[in-house]
C-alpha cells in the first residue's frame, strides 16, 4: 500500500497539459456557413444551385444562409461536396 501510494502522488501533477488547447479559441476561427456556399459557388447564386442539389426552396436556402434557421447536414454536404471537387 505504501509503495505504490508514493509513486502515484509523485507522477500527479495537477496541472494542464501544455498540448490542450483552450476550447474557446477555436470558436473564433469558424467559418460560417454562408462564406463556406459562396467559396464554393463564387459567380453563381449559391441559394440556387444548393436548392436545386437539395430539392428545396430558394427561400428556404436563404435562410440558411442567412443563419435564421438550421441547416440539414445534406445541404453542407453540397457545399463541401463542390469544395473537394474545386480542389482535385
Amino acid at each position: 500500500m505504501g509503495r505504490f501510494e508514493s509513486t502515484i502522488s509523485a507522477a500527479s501533477n495537477f496541472r494542464p497539459d501544455k498540448n490542450v488547447t483552450n476550447k474557446s479559441s477555436h470558436a473564433e476561427r469558424r467559418i460560417s456557413f454562408s462564406t463556406l456556399a459562396t467559396l464554393a459557388f463564387p459567380g453563381d447564386k449559391p441559394e440556387v444551385v444548393i436548392a436545386s442539389r437539395t430539392g428545396r426552396d430558394p427561400r428556404t436556402v436563404r435562410r440558411w444562409l442567412a443563419n435564421q434557421h438550421g441547416r440539414p447536414q445534406i445541404a453542407l454536404a453540397v457545399v463541401l461536396g463542390e469544395i473537394i471537387r474545386r480542389l482535385d
